[in-house]
């Protein structure tokens, strides 16, 4: 092999190293901060997604923090984690998800809108324990998650969430 072509075939592979390693390259989601109150503002929610640097002893590049105010504002929850991954890990939203109040107690976080009771799955959620549950978050489709505020005990829900595609589904 002469000098000429260990040269072209170096240049060739440090060429299509670069592009594959660019494009292996998952880009980390975006930071948001959503700021909303509930219909009745009986709530007042902050949740934020915030990047953070990777450490031995947590992986993770973003996490996802839960601050809620009662209508007295108190404090009833204060930057409480209910999420953490990297890039390649969910919730997967584009840029800024939407937060739609569900009902007075419960939010829904998605990139999409919702689509109408009929066209979609139902959740039931129901409070076993003797206990109020001050947050519960119930995940529905990819992305799609429901917060719950202040769950009274020996109570149930109906959530309605995007519908769960099988495979046929897509297919036909």
């Amino acid at each position: 092999m002469t000098k000429r072509s260990k040269t072209l075939t170096l240049s060739a592979t440090g060429i299509v190293t670069a592009l594959c390693g660019s494009c292996m390259d998952i880009p980390e989601p975006p930071p948001f901060k959503i700021v909303s109150s509930s219909p009745k503002q009986t709530h007042s929610v902050t949740i934020e997604r915030k990047q953070r640097k990777p450490t031995k002893e947590d992986w993770t590049s973003w996490k996802i923090y839960l601050t809620c105010y009662a209508s007295q504002g108190q404090p009833a929850l204060n930057e409480v984690e209910v999420a953490a991954g990297d890039s390649s890990t969910g919730p997967h939203y584009r840029k800024n998800p939407r937060l739609n109040w569900v009902y007075e107690n419960t939010f829904r976080l998605d990139d999409s809108a919702s689509l109408p009771e009929s066209k979609s799955d139902v959740l039931f959620v129901r409070n076993d324990s003797e206990s109020e549950l001050s947050y519960l978050i119930v995940s529905g489709d990819v992305g799609e998650w429901f917060y719950i505020l202040n769950l009274p005990p020996r109570t149930s829900m109906n959530l309605y969430a995007l519908p769960q595609y099988w495979r046929a589904d897509l297919i036909s």
